[in-house]
């Protein structure tokens, strides 16, 4: 037997706590189970037992999105299984080897004991959850279906962290391509070239006959100088530190989100993964009882583009004023026309949120297409892309040996 303190909220509204014996935690449940709403149980005077042997835990600083999804699946499952919802942020603190996690849910918990609600008390965690895990946990305390609402908040980012790793899949290739590119260049004309540039000068060659080798040795004589180097590096730097501040301003980030989307093959396909997420958001945010103004400026705000972003910012304008929700979509003339079609249908069937997880499950079969299409033209593309470095090098380091060929054979002859 164990002994269990608990406290539960009765049906008159007064809060009562307490001890009991019992064989298990289950079985403390079942029998606090009529008497009221519970709140916390807690064991009391459990020992923790030790086998003496101690493994290193891995500890990262950051909470990962994957971290989260899980703590919001189990906490649901939890609840469902009918376990206080301070007990079950307790037991997950067990299984936690993150300690910035463990110590966020430490201060839930305690939060809540103080007699603070669920969702102030994930509120309170700055920089840990979304303003949609936030506003989607408070409709669910106030409709009181807050493990199915943890189930959909789990469901929603694991959508959303499938929809960004396939787009990140489709873009590191080409990134590993751009690196592998720029080393193997560096490398070219600052270890090989200048191998042949004492033949070179040695035959006495007129070097402006050979424009393609002259460019080669400027490049390489940049990469051999400290101070070239360090106002190539100075220049990088300048041009990075640019480009962050451009997109760190409205004006910049919708520039360069417009920008993207006019790139052939990959805009179509970012356009499609960012419809599919907003579809996929928007029919999880109704689902959970939000009112659509309130869906619409949290679409806008988890935006993967700032041209989406601002088209549902103009879609949420647009339906405060009274208009339809189709007629909103289709003024921003972003969205694809099955898009707006769907949702016009669902105004018209009252079932939205059905009809835009349908559209979300077509554009993410649409992406597998896109990717597919995507990697198929990125590999012959970056292969001649590498082809023609090495074509270039190969074209200025033989010219001149031909050259020095050629007029040795004048001279024999």
């Amino acid at each position: 037997m164990a002994s269990f303190e608990y406290k539960l909220l009765t049906p008159e509204g007064s809060l009562t706590s307490g001890s009991l014996e019992a064989g298990s935690r289950g079985d403390a449940i079942k029998e606090l189970q009529g008497k009221g709403t519970l709140l916390d149980l807690v064991e009391k005077d459990v020992e923790e037992k030790s086998s003496g042997i101690k493994f290193p835990v891995l500890e990262f600083n950051k909470i990962r999105p994957q971290q989260l999804t899980f703590l919001f699946r189990q906490l649901g499952e939890l609840v469902d299984a009918g376990m206080p919802l301070v007990s079950a942020i307790d037991s997950l603190q067990k299984f936690c080897g993150n300690q910035k996690t463990r110590t966020m849910l430490e201060n839930v918990a305690r939060r809540i004991r103080s007699g603070e609600n669920f969702s102030q008390a994930l509120e309170a965690q700055t920089g840990v959850f979304s303003r949609i895990q936030l506003a989607m946990v408070k409709v669910g305390e106030r409709s009181g279906k807050l493990s199915e609402v943890l189930h959909r908040i789990a469901d929603l980012m694991e959508a959303q962290m499938e929809l960004r790793g396939k787009i990140k899949s489709a873009l590191s290739y080409p990134f590993f391509i751009l690196l592998f590119s720029s080393v193997l260049c560096w490398g070219l004309v600052n270890f090989l070239l200048p191998q042949f540039e004492p033949i070179w000068t040695g035959a006495k060659l007129d070097m402006t006959q050979y424009p393609v080798t002259q460019m080669l040795l400027k490049i390489s004589a940049i990469t051999r100088s400290p101070v070239d180097e360090f106002f190539l590096v100075l220049f990088l730097v300048l041009l990075i530190l640019g480009f962050w501040r451009m997109t760190n301003t409205g004006q910049g980030r919708d520039m360069l989100g417009d920008l993207v989307l006019r790139i052939p093959v990959l805009g179509n396909f970012l356009l499609l993964s960012s419809t599919a997420e907003a579809s996929s958001t928007i029919s999880m945010l109704l689902n959970s009882g939000m009112n659509m103004t309130e869906v619409l400026d949290l679409a806008a705000e988890t935006a993967s583009n700032p041209v989406i972003g601002s088209a549902f910012q103009q879609v949420a304008r647009s339906v405060r004023e009274g208009n339809p929700l189709s007629k909103s979509i289709d003024d921003t003339n972003v969205f694809p026309e099955l898009f707006v079609q769907m949702v016009s249908v669902g105004e018209s069937s009252s079932d939205l949120p059905g009809l835009l997880d349908r559209v979300s499950q077509y554009y993410k079969r649409q992406l597998d297409d896109s990717l597919k299409s995507l990697t198929a033209l990125i590999e012959p593309v970056t292969m001649v892309f590498i082809g023609g470095i090495v074509f270039v090098f190969v074209l200025g380091v033989f010219l001149p040996i031909m050259g020095i060929v050629g007029a040795l054979s004048n001279q024999a002859g």
